[in-house]
């Protein structure tokens, strides 16, 4: 058996001082962004070549009244890949290239809590590489976006960048929030009543229940999340209030969110809709997934485009991780109908 290893977390819970303990709030562990200038976003440079640069748009947009703006990338998608995967994977009910087309699928990626927008580039491009348009944007305090990163911002930035997104591809296309880990918190928020935001579907990778199951799997000490963060994120609640079709992916061997918060995720979410669905990922761990190559205690590479893959890591993307997801969304469209 993999021992676990320490979340990071742990290394900063407590400090002593004199005779008492004086708490620290880790939100700024948690909001890990680093920024960036627009320059650095170069989609002609080598390491991020593999889509056109014709269909990539970036643009500055207003959040709210704050004066503040965030970063925002729309990625145009490319109707031959979205043809690949309707006619070599094996799908029931089988989709019509003409009609899902129609649809104008579009995916509002939210990402983790490290870095900013570049970091994630080769997983929104494996969302790209199946025909999708994407959507991704850098929470305040990351990348080229204004201001600091909260629990509360990160829900108005993915309320804004969705917003922004309908500006794009219009009311009728069918929009897919998708997020990884931290990003989940945001995800789910914008899947829940509360955003007041027609998703046709949610999706989910390796995101935790909440920060306080974050801080009772990294310490020891039988004390309440509340004293290391004020960032609650109460995924698993939200789960059980969607009202959209759900499917969360997670990592059996994930040593940064463990595998019971899918678990705890699921046990909220999975009579909520009928299509909902889970995907434990067997020998993935955090970072590697989708791809299950790597063993545990491997830092995988970090590939910008999936042709850039070796071969057989190629087969597992288009063989196991894309039709799952292919899979997912024409049943949830099969039920729009």
């Amino acid at each position: 058996m993999t021992s676990r290893r320490p979340h990071p977390l742990c290394l900063l819970l407590l400090v002593v001082v004199g005779a008492g303990v004086a708490c620290i709030k880790l939100d700024f562990f948690l909001f890990a962004g680093e920024p960036a200038s627009l320059d650095d976003y170069d989609f002609e440079s080598e390491d991020l070549d593999g889509i056109e640069p014709a269909r990539i748009h970036m643009d500055m947009v207003e959040v709210g009244d704050s004066g503040q703006e965030i970063h925002v990338i729309f990625v145009e998608r490319d109707l031959a890949k979205l043809e690949r995967w309707v006619t070599e994977f094996h799908l029931n009910p089988a989709p019509d290239f003409d009609e899902l087309a129609a649809r104008n699928l579009t995916i509002v990626y939210s990402q983790g809590n490290r870095g900013n927008m570049l970091l994630y580039w080769h997983r929104i491009a494996y969302l790209e590489d199946m025909g999708f348009n994407v959507v991704a944007f850098d929470y305040r305090g990351r990348g080229a976006s204004d201001g600091e990163t909260s629990e509360r911002s990160t829900y108005a930035d993915v309320q804004r960048a969705y917003d922004w997104a309908v500006a794009q591809v219009g009311s009728d296309a069918a929009i897919i929030s998708y997020s990884f880990s931290m990003g989940g918190g945001p995800g789910l928020f914008l899947c829940s009543p509360d955003s007041e935001r027609a998703i046709a579907a949610c999706i989910t990778e390796s995101a935790f229940s909440s920060t306080e199951q974050l801080i009772q799997e990294s310490t020891d000490f039988a004390v309440e999340g509340s004293w290391f963060l004020d960032v609650e994120y109460p995924n698993a609640e939200r789960a059980g209030r969607l009202e959209m079709p759900y499917m969360m992916m997670h990592g059996e061997l994930d040593q940064r969110v463990s595998v019971a918060n899918a678990y705890l995720i699921w046990e909220n979410a999975r009579d909520r809709h009928a299509l909902n669905r889970i995907f434990i990922v067997p020998e993935a761990a955090h970072r590697d997934y989708p791809v299950p190559s790597y063993g545990p205690n491997e830092l995988p590479t970090e590939y910008s485009y999936p042709d850039e893959m070796p071969l057989e890591l190629q087969r597992e993307l288009r063989e196991i991780y894309q039709p799952r997801i292919a899979q997912f969304i024409v049943e949830v469209l099969a039920e729009l109908e």
